[in-house]
Order: C-alpha cells, then sequence, then structure tokens
C-alpha cells in the first residue's frame, strides 16, 4: 500500500515540492504545527499554507532581503509568523556567507566548499553576522511541546539543528530536509551520516529525491506513522 501511495504521487505531473507536500497531505491532513527553516523568499511558505491552513507556520530566514520578501510575501497570513533568525545548534551571533550570481538560496553558515566548483556561477563575495538561536531553547520559550512537519532548506546546516535539539526533534512526526552528497559546505555532514543518525532516533526514509551530484532531498517519517 505505501509503495502505490508513493508511485501515485510521483507519476503526477508537479514540482518535487507538490509531490512531497501531496505525499505528507495524504498521510497527514490535520497537521498543527509546521516549522520551515530557510524560508528564502516566502514562495515555499505560501505552498505549504495552501494544503495545512488551519496549521501555526514558522518560518525563519535570517539574510535581510530575503527576510523583507518573505514578511511582505505572507503579510496578513495570520497564522504564518516570520523570523528573522537563523537556527543553529548554539546561539548567538554566527557568521553567515550570503551568495549571489546566479542564485540567492545557496547562502549558508557554513563556509562554501566544493559547491564553489560545482556552482562556479554562484558567488559568495560577502558575510556578515547574524542572530542564531537553538531550536530546543526557542520551542521552549514559545511554548511548542512539538512540531508535526519540519521544512529544512539551509544549506549543510540541517542535521546539526536537529542534532543540537534532541528535546523538540524526539516530538517531531514528519522532517523533509535537504541533504549534502558532496562536501558543498566546509564541515558539512554527508547524506549517509545524516540517515544514519535519522535512523537511530527513530525515522526511516520515505522518499529520496537525490537528482542532483551535489545535493538533495529526503522525506523522513517517524517509523510508527508509515
Amino acid at each position: 500500500m505505501i509503495n502505490k501511495i508513493k508511485n501515485y504521487f510521483l507519476r503526477r505531473k508537479f514540482s518535487q515540492e507538490y509531490q512531497v507536500l501531496d505525499l505528507v497531505q495524504a498521510k497527514f491532513k490535520n497537521l498543527q504545527t509546521i516549522l520551515e527553516a530557510g524560508g528564502h523568499n516566502g514562495k515555499d511558505s505560501l505552498r505549504i499554507n495552501s494544503y495545512w491552513p488551519q496549521a501555526s507556520l514558522y518560518v525563519f530566514e535570517p539574510e535581510p532581503e530575503l527576510y523583507a520578501a518573505l514578511e511582505k510575501k505572507t503579510k496578513g497570513i495570520a497564522n504564518i509568523y516570520p523570523f528573522q533568525f537563523a537556527l543553529s545548534d548554539k546561539e548567538g551571533f554566527v557568521e553567515f556567507h550570503r551568495s549571489s550570481g546566479k542564485s540567492d538560496g545557496s547562502s549558508s553558515l557554513l563556509k562554501p566548499k566544493e559547491h564553489l566548483v560545482a556552482h562556479p556561477e554562484v558567488y559568495f563575495e560577502e558575510s556578515f553576522k547574524v542572530k542564531a538561536v537553538n531550536l530546543d531553547a526557542w520551542t521552549l520559550e514559545k511554548g511548542i511541546d512539538k512540531i508535526d512537519f519540519m521544512w529544512l532548506d539551509m544549506q549543510g546546516h540541517e542535521l546539526s539543528v536537529l542534532k543540537g535539539s534532541p528535546s523538540i526533534l524526539a516530538k517531531t512526526t514528519v522532517i523533509y530536509s535537504e541533504v549534502s552528497l558532496i562536501e558543498t559546505y566546509e564541515g558539512v555532514e554527508l547524506y549517509p551520516e545524516f540517515r544514519s543518525f535519522m535512523k537511530s532516533i527513530g525515522f526511516e526514509v520515505f522518499i529520496e529525491y537525490l537528482t542532483w551530484k551535489d545535493m538533495g532531498n529526503v522525506l523522513f517519517i517517524r517509523k510508527e506513522f508509515i
């Protein structure tokens, strides 16, 4: 049955993002708490919200211009809450490497490495400090005791955030995350380590999108919900 569900949605001629949202909605229709990290300009935020308009959607984007676009795009949508800081395994002000050129979506808390070779048309000519918060500390402060769905696009910093937030991670059901297949950024943990860690804490790979040589995306679901 699970494979039939996957195959049905994969045959639909939608983008990867819509396929994933279709898959998650087919299994979880009434999500209440959703977190998006790496909100960019709000495009995915609006997509996610269109599937679960009843849910509280917390969106994090530290880059000032992108945050302004995110805030403008989601203004007036009462259940979307944008925040202008980064999630990390520690708190404080950290170095942020801004991307430009062909992509403004490759910025990261990690210093670019093989990304410079794989995507020479993307430049990293500027870095500056941004505020970073720990997810466990933030959810405790906000009184959030569980997260139904995480949508993570943090350019190599996803696993550090998850490892640094064991309390809320133990109360999370679904995670869709970007993963690294090569050392795109300095010190990034590669997908095999990511997958092994997720399995060790009770998540299974539901579907993989490993279509690029450097990075991909994976949908993880807690084992008891598959």
